[in-house]
Order: C-alpha cells, then structure tokens, then sequence
C-alpha cells in the first residue's frame, strides 16, 4: 500500500512495513500543527514500531506489534531501541511524557498485577523491565481479543487519560481502543476562571503583607465599642468584623496584578517570544491567504518552514522561562521549603481538574457552570431523607449508653485557647471568597483573639450561628472510576477559617469528655487518637491467624455505606448525642452547626446554584468527623458471634468458621448490621459487599466443589447474595484470601512509580538535594504506607519495591554509573526493606508506651539482666504448616523479634525522638545490601539475618 491510500487529510503518516513479508506493521498518524522533532521506526520479520517525539509538547508517542509466542531477539532490540530515544531526550532536561500503544499479545499476562502470570516470565521479561525503567502504566483493563488483554495502552502519565474505552470494530478481530484525554493538544483550553474583585481579599498578595503594620492598626481598635454598635447582633458584628480586616489588609498588602497588568509584565519580560508570536501570527496569515489565492506557490513552502523555524524559538525561550522558575523554586529548599512544594504542587495538578462530565442525558459537558450544577444536583441526591428517620428504634440498640454521671452542657473557653485554635489553622489552606484568609488569621491572632471570644461567647449562650459561616462550598474531589462520571467526585466542604477556629475549641473538649468516660467503642479506629488505619489492620490481621492458629477457617464480610456522611440524619444524631450526654447549650449549638446549611458546587472558580443540605457531617470541617464517629458507635454493639472493626465508615466483620453453625451465626451478625442501618436511616450498597474466605488445606477441596457456594454462603435480608472475592481492599492495603501479599505490593509500586514518572516529567533538575527532596516526600511515601502490615519476606516481592528506589536513584546526578548499593551510601538512604524493619520497631516501642493501642496483644516482660522484652506468643503446632509459615511472619511475632534485638538500654528509653536517634546509630552498625537482580547477597538483608554476623552493641545514655 503506497501512503496515498492510507493518508488522512490534516494528517501526517507515519510507518513502519514488514521487510519480509506483503501486508502487517505500524501506522501512526500525527496532527498537522504538531511539529515533528525526531521520528524512527524499527522492523524485522516479527516486530514492528514506529514513534515520533513532539517537542512542543514534550511527548513520546509510538506503536509496536509484536507476534504472539516467546520474546525474540528482535523484541528486545525494539525495546532498546525505544529506550534510546527515551534516555537521550531525557538527557536534556525532564522525561517526556511517553505513549506506547500497540499489539504486544500477551495473553498470559496478568495486568491487574502488572506482571506476566507464574510460569510465563519469558514471556514478558523484557517489557517488564522497560515498564519498570520508564514508570509506566497500563491504561487497558478490559479484554481486547477474546478474554485477553493484547493491545496495550503504556503511559508514564496516566492523569492525563481521562477515559479509556474497548469497543468492536467490524475491520478487525481485536476490539478498538479509544483513549479521551484531559486536555488537547492540538487547541489548548481557553481561561474561564471569573474576573478579580478589587475590593476582595482576593486582590492582594497577603501572604506578603506588613503583618507588623496590620497588627499595629489591629491593636487600637476598640473591639468593645463595635460589639455595641452592632447591639450584640452576631451577623452584623461578623460583616464589620471582616470588612475592618479587609479595608486594613487592602491598606498593607501587595496588590496583585489584573490580566492585563499580568499580560504586560510577561510581554515586557519575554519580549523576544512575544515579538517571535507576533511574526508568528502575521505569517500563519500570509499562509492562509496565499492558500486561496495560489496553493501551489513556492513562497507557501518557504513561509511553511519559516513558522515552523519561529516555533521552535518560542519553544525555546518558553522553556528557558520555566528552567528560571525552576531554578528559583529549588534555590529556597532550605530556607522556604513550602515555596518549592507550592511550586511543586501547582505542577502535580492535571491540566484540567475536571476534564468532562456526562450529563443525564450521557451527553459530555465542558462548560465549568454546567459541570458545577451537574455536581450539585447529583450530592442533592444522596441526601437521606428526614422523614423515615426512627429514633426510638437507634436508642434502643445496646451501644447507647443509658443514663450517665456526667454532662457535656456548657463550655468554659478563654482568649488563650481562641489563640491556640487559631495557631493550629495551616496558613496555606484555602478559603471561601471574600472569606478572611487562614494567613490573616495566624498572622494577627493576638490581636483577633478578643473579637472572636466575644463572637463566640454570644453564639454559644445563644446556640445561634451566622448563616455566611454555615454555608458550604464543595471542591469535588475524584475518587476512582470513570472520571466522567459525576457519582465519582467525592464531595469535600470549604468553610469559613472563622468557625472552623471554634469547632477546634468544641471539639477539644468533647473529645475529653468521651474519651474520659470511654464512650467510644474500642472496634472504631476512625478519627482518633493514637489510633489509625494502620492500628486497624494489624488487629484484623491478627483475628485472621489468631483463629487459623485454632485451625479455624476465617470469614471476612466487608459492608459498603453509601454516601455514609452524606447520610446521617439530624434528629438522630441529636438524640444519641443527648444519650452520650451532651446536652443543653453544647447539643444546641451543635445542632445550630448542623442544621439549615447550604451549599454551592465549585469547579474552576465558577458556582452552581445555592442547595439547602438536608443531612449529612459536612466533610472537611474539624468538627464533623466526631460527630460521624458517635453517629455511628454502637452499629458494632448488637453483634453476638463475630468480631467487628470501623474505620469511620469502613466496616467489617470477621468469623471464625469451624461448621455450618459458624456460619449461620456469622450471617445472623450481618443480618443485625442491615437491620441497624435500616433503623439509622443509612444506606447500604449490599451489591458492593464482599467477603474473602481463608480456608485450610483440608477444605479447600470442598470450596471448589460445585455444590458448597449453594449450601455455605452469606446474602443480605433482600435477597442480594454476596459475592465471594480472593483480594479486596481495605482501607488503602489489599487483602487477600490467599494470605499473600502479592497485590498490594505490586499496586504499591505501582503507585510509586507513577509518581516517579510525574517527578521526573516536571523537573529538569538532577541534583542531589532537589531528586531526593522530591523522592522522600512524595514517592517513598507511596511505598510505605501501612507498611508493618505487609512487610515482605520474599526476595522476589522484596525487589519488586526495591526496583522503585533503585531506577529512581540511577537517575539522580552522578549515581548513573554506581550500582545500586553503592547509590545508597552515597545518598545517604537506607534500603526500603531496612526502613520497613524499622518502622515495625518504632511501633512495638509505642505499643509497649501507650502511645498506640494494643489491640494485638503483645505482651511485654521485665528481666533484671535483658531489661523489656516483647514475648514471642506460641504457635500451635497442629495448626497446618502453612498457617504456621506465615503467622511466622506476621507483625506480632517479627515485630517482636526485631524489638528485642535491641540491646535493653535502647528498648528502655521513654522518650520517642530520642529512641529514634539511638536507633539509628545501632541501624547504621548493619550492613545494607538489599536483595537486587543481578547482585550476590550474603543473606536477605533481614536485621534477624545479620544479628549472628553483626551483634548489636550500643550504650545509650
């Protein structure tokens, strides 16, 4: 086929042909108004691919095919190849963003593990390293072929992609995949964001403002003398009070430029780029008009190239622009940390926060009111509805307490905890328009303090507060699925920073109050102190082999609460805060903060129409966490058999199985849960629960039987049965019935490498300082979440992580050539697996100084001559082996393992930063050589592995 019959008008054509053979290879079209930078193609008798990198764009694109069976030679050096191409663009600047599609048949490739099946690696070894190398991602989830996955989307920006969608195409026995980004990049989106009031806070550069001249004017004014102007009337003391704020920031504030200002100082700044758009323009306009007049003219071709020559000179000075940016962001790394993150941030941020949304209709939306009003309507939604609240029925359940000896009812509060509250507000967090900022508040708060107590004072004795304080404005905020999908943006609150300062004050105290008097079920870890997601999951793990120990099979229900916060019921939540006893002025005020709010929709600066909220804890206020927590503490509390765990709303319940007796008991519990949400007028989604069995090796035959999910299952009273799964994920870590680890630490690094990918795509810069700055707060993070829960023991999923640190270090400045442990010493940096050991440590230790709960039950004992140590609990030898094996590995027993390596004037030290510095100086006594591909190890790197070889001595003062 000659290029004429494949050309697409406006296109450019790009291929590659197989040598060997009439018909197959690669075809890539690319826009006229993209200009090539350097294109290649590569072929053989088997492999095929062709790319293109768009300079202006700074983006990578190709397309490969690949012939089904064993890797060949000639896949690897297309690969290579490609890697080339990759390495050299990165050499001058940041990792491009990179797209590779493509026919790569691999049908023994498992994606939702991003890994070839067991048995199949030959398969796939050479792709796993360059997606490993490159940070990449596979956008296609569903099959293409069949039940298979064979034609591949690969991306080291998957933020960009927006939607992904596998459909049949008569032409072809493979489906077609279309990809919709968020963004063009043909026809850059046009700034909507709505014009600058003036007179707003908005208008000024506060955080640069005189604070020592506002604070001065601040300190004469008679606050006392307003407050009786105002009569005592909060809503016009709080509009003086902010107006006096504002008239004295506006005085002693940068003011910030208008667009047109904005548009000058960037001319005058880059004159040479604006000079170089205007030639630009006038040409693109002879081009146009000597098309009509003579197409066929010598001089078009000339004015062709000469555009494009103007192109890459703008490119050119834009970039150098950037570089300048970026220099001055990593030039304040140390002594103004939080204007490099603020730079780094602004980066991290997709080029459209919502790209489009499907309206009823299905039809997409890009105008920003209309993606507003389609948010608002949805959250309208969700709302429960008031009238088929039962409240006699919640305060019947046993976890309502009945009659107590003490009361909440009054709140004693002085200037110095307004000061406080006002301290804790973060002076970057955002704020309502014509809000006063946080960065006013935190600057001024001496001098504020005493107009506040007034204003507060009178709201709490009168249970009244200023509608302008109630009023919600929601940040959608994506949580996973479909981006299109309006049910996928989870709903955050911005309130005002002014009653958020009280609600710090409020909940102070109620917090004491029940934590005092233990009001708050020890099965909920949500929302409180010392407790967290992670001191929830290691007690549910710990259930698990607990029970297996007893060779007892493990049953798992996970509940899914629709729109649970959204959902709480007012005239329910007053009546069991009256029973847990709050009463009188404080259940006044805290049903005032509740009731009669409403809400607007904020999507890229542009509001949808006002709602009244008819339910729900606003999400992204102080107080409204607690309040969800005591709205949802006794669901727990009328469950006879299995054992039960909430983070917030995250629930689970867990049976030990050992007949069919265990199971009707454990279906009677989820029948009381139902049954308890139906009361509290929640809502469940019963067709997204789930449950995950952990069977023992003489059963699991049985499960397999065609017969036994008919006689042993769980389903809900409507009828729903629930559906049996092998990995689920629970709260952020992935759980699976196997007892293995897999899955979450390939999502792990998964993760990380995504954000590795996004790093070195935004920064030019390799140094040292700015790559690890970068990597410690914003990848590494991603690696060791809840870490002690999953810790790998096996070398392959150990290096599966360690590849992360490992490709992320090669690119550092002057590490390229080092291997890898070498990269760590001369970085500085202990290897993932010795900082997850670490961590285990550092948690036994706050355990064993109740500075997090002991819901595991580690037991510690005091011996004159080896000083505290954690007992080591006994296994059951008739447990199975496999149960054995890795209750072996679990925390509580390698946990303890490593805590009592220490040496017993370490494991005596009482104060936490001073553990932790002594227990670096015994760390850095052990070798670090984590297991790597390609590197002989001594041992597995395991502190428990070196303790014969390396015996710990350290005296600690």
């Amino acid at each position: 086929m000659t290029d004429a019959q494949v050309t697409l008008a406006n296109y450019q054509t790009l291929r590659s042909d197989r040598p060997t053979r009439v018909g197959g290879g690669c075809l890539l079209y690319v826009h006229d108004q993209l200009v090539i930078t350097e294109t290649d193609s590569y072929a053989d008798a088997q492999n095929n691919m062709v790319m293109c990198y768009v300079k202006s764009c700074h983006t990578l694109c190709a397309t490969v095919y690949r012939p089904p069976g064993p890797d060949s030679p000639g896949f690897k050096s297309l690969l290579e190849n490609l890697q080339s191409h990759i390495d050299e663009i990165s050499e001058s600047g940041t990792s491009p963003d990179i797209y590779i599609t493509g026919d790569f048949n691999y049908p023994d490739w498992d994606w939702n593990q991003n890994s070839p099946e067991a048995g199949m690696e030959t398969h796939g070894k050479y792709l796993a390293e360059f997606i490993d190398r490159n940070f990449l991602t596979q956008m296609v989830k569903n099959p293409t072929r069949g039940a298979n996955i064979l034609d591949l989307i690969l991306t080291n920006v998957p933020r960009y992609v927006a939607d992904v969608q596998v459909m049949p195409t008569p032409i072809s026995d493979h489906d077609m995949v279309k990809v919709r980004l968020g963004f063009n990049l043909i026809k850059p989106r046009s700034s909507v964001t709505p014009p600058l009031d003036p007179f707003s806070f908005r208008s000024v550069n506060f955080h640069e403002a005189d604070y020592n001249a506002v604070n001065n004017e601040l300190s004469i004014i008679n606050w006392t003398s307003l407050w009786e102007l105002c009569e005592g009337e909060l809503d016009n003391f709080l509009e003086l009070f902010r107006l006096t704020i504002l008239q004295i920031t506006l005085v002693h504030s940068p003011k910030k430029e208008t667009p047109e200002q904005e548009n000058k100082r960037i001319r005058r700044r880059n004159k040479d780029t604006y000079v170089l758009k205007r030639r630009r323009r006038k040409m693109n306009a002879r081009i146009r008009a000597l098309t009509l007049i003579n197409p066929h003219s010598e001089t078009l071709q000339k004015l062709k190239e000469e555009v494009a020559r103007l192109c890459y000179d703008i490119q050119e000075g834009i970039l150098s622009k950037i570089s300048k940016k970026e220099k001055k962001a990593v030039e304040t790394i140390k002594k103004n940390p939080k204007y490099f993150f603020s730079y780094a941030k602004r980066l991290q941020k997709t080029r459209s926060t919502i790209p489009v949304l499907k309206d009823k209709d299905g039809t997409l939306v890009e105008n920003p009111t209309l993606k507003a009003e389609i948010l608002q309507n949805q959250y309208q939604k969700v709302f429960s509805d008031p009238e088929k609240a039962n409240v006699e029925k919640c305060l019947q359940s046993p976890g309502i307490p009945q009659g107590l000896g003490s009361v909440f009812n009054d709140l004693s509060f002085t200037r110095m905890d307004i000061i406080e509250a006002l301290g804790e507000l973060d002076p970057y967090s955002a704020a309502p328009d014509d809000e006063i900022p946080a960065r006013v508040l935190t600057s001024c708060k001496e001098m504020l303090a005493d107009p506040l107590t007034l204003l507060w004072s009178k709201s709490f004795d009168e249970g009244y507060i200023p509608e302008t304080l109630k009023t919600q404005f929601i940040s959608p905020i994506f949580k996973k699925g479909d981006r299109t999908d309006p049910s996928n943006y989870r709903p955050v609150s911005l309130t005002s920073h002014i009653i958020k300062t009280f609600e710090r004050v409020v909940r102070k105290s109620l917090v004491e109050h029940l934590e005092s008097h233990e009001l708050i079920s020890p099965n909920q870890h949500g929302f409180r102190k010392k407790r967290s997601c992670m001191t929830q999951l290691l007690a549910h793990v710990e259930q698990i082999y607990h029970s297996l120990n007893d060779n007892k099979e493990v049953d798992v229900i996970y509940l899914d609460f629709a729109k649970a916060f959204d959902k709480v019921d007012h005239a329910i939540l007053m009546a069991k805060l009256e029973k847990y006893g709050i009463q009188g002025k404080a259940l006044k005020w805290i049903k005032e903060f509740l009731v009669n709010r409403k809400q607007t929709v904020v999507v890229e600066g542009h509001k949808s129409s006002y709602q009244w909220v008819k339910s729900g804890v606003p999400q992204g206020t102080v107080l409204g966490p607690i309040l969800f927590v005591l709205y949802i503490n006794d669901l727990l509390s009328s469950i006879n058999y299995s054992k039960g765990f909430s983070f917030a709303d995250d629930t689970k319940l867990i049976g030990a199985i050992s007949g069919l007796e265990d199971v009707e008991l454990l279906q009677e519990d989820l029948n009381t849960v139902i049954e308890w949400s139906k009361n509290n007028n929640m809502e469940l989604h019963e067709n997204k629960f789930e449950v995950v069995s952990y069977p023992l090796n003489e059963s699991k035959i049985m499960r397999e039987l065609p017969f036994y999910s008919e006689t042993v299952q769980y389903s809900t009273p409507g009828g729903v049965i629930i559906t049996p799964q092998n990995t689920v994920r629970d709260l952020g870590v992935y759980i699976s019935g196997d007892r293995k680890w897999r899955t979450q630490i390939d999502k792990t690094a998964e993760a990380a490498k995504k954000m590795a990918a996004w790093v070195l795509c935004a920064f030019h810069d390799r140094s040292v300082n700015v790559m690890l700055t970068l990597y410690k707060s914003m990848v590494r993070s991603r690696l060791e979440y809840c870490c002690p829960v999953w810790n790998p023991t096996h070398i392959g999923e150990i290096q599966r992580l360690e590849n992360v640190q490992r490709s992320f270090t090669r690119r550092i400045q002057g590490c390229k050539e080092l291997t890898y442990w070498e990269r760590l010493k001369k970085l500085n940096l202990m290897s993932l697996q010795r900082r997850r050991e670490r961590y285990c440590i550092v948690h036994v230790w706050k355990i064993l100084n109740d500075l997090a709960p002991n819901d595991i039950g580690i037991c510690f004992q005091q011996n004159m001559r080896l000083g505290i140590k954690a007992e080591i609990p006994a296994i059951n030898k008739k447990s199975q082996m496999s149960v054995r094996a890795d209750y072996d590995r679990t925390f509580r027993i390698r946990a303890a393992q490593l805590f009592n390596l220490l040496p017993a004037n370490l494991r005596s030290i009482k104060k936490l930063d001073s553990f932790k510095i002594e227990l670096g100086k015994v760390l850095e006594q052990y070798p670090d050589t984590p297991p790597v591909p390609g590197y002989t190890t001594t041992n597995d790197n395991s502190l428990l592995s070196w303790r014969r070889t390396h015996p710990m001595q350290l005296s600690c003062a």
